[in-house]
This record gives C-alpha cells, structure tokens and sequence, in this order.
C-alpha cells in the first residue's frame, strides 16, 4: 500500500514566532510594548511581518526578548534564519569585507 506523502510544514516566520511566545506566556501587545519599550504599531507590524528583523534595532529586538523572557541570542539566531535579507548577509562569505 502506498504511502501517502505528509503536507510539507512551512516554517513560522519571525512575526509569527514572536507572536506564538507573547501568547504562550499570556502577555498581550500592551504588556509587551510596555515591557520591552517599543511602539504598539511596530510590534503589531512585526507579528504580521509587515516589519522585519533586518529594519530593527539591536534595542527593539533585545527589548522583545527581555519582554517575552527569551534568550537575546535566540532572538537573534531567529531573526537570522528568518529573514531573507539577513539570512542572504549571513551565507555571504564576504560580509566582513567593507
């Protein structure tokens, strides 16, 4: 009997990434702008990925891992392995060469 093939499984984006944890930890957007001093309107760009990693600051991507009690350097792998400017920066083996 044929085996049927599983659906492939898209993987999260930042913005839903960074959402899924604020409501894991049953923090709302306020709680978290609050929390992490960023604007609302840039955390509700970033969890429908109308913002990305590569526009924000070190402050505002620190600041959400503070928030949400995530490892900085977990936000930052992520933001790397998600968004296509900084991912394509990353596998650039020249990114040092100014």
């Amino acid at each position: 009997m044929a085996r049927k093939e599983e659906p492939a499984v898209k993987a999260e984006t930042f913005g839903q990434w960074i959402k899924r944890i604020r409501k894991e930890r049953g923090l709302s957007q306020g709680r978290v702008c609050l929390r992490s001093g960023i604007s609302g309107m840039t955390l509700f760009d970033l969890e429908r990925d109308k913002t990305y990693p590569a526009a924000m600051t070190a402050r505002v991507l620190f600041g959400l891992a503070v928030a949400l009690g995530i490892d900085p350097g977990e936000v930052l792998r992520r933001a790397a392995e998600t968004d296509e400017f900084l991912a394509g920066w990353w596998r650039n083996p020249k990114r040092g060469g100014w």
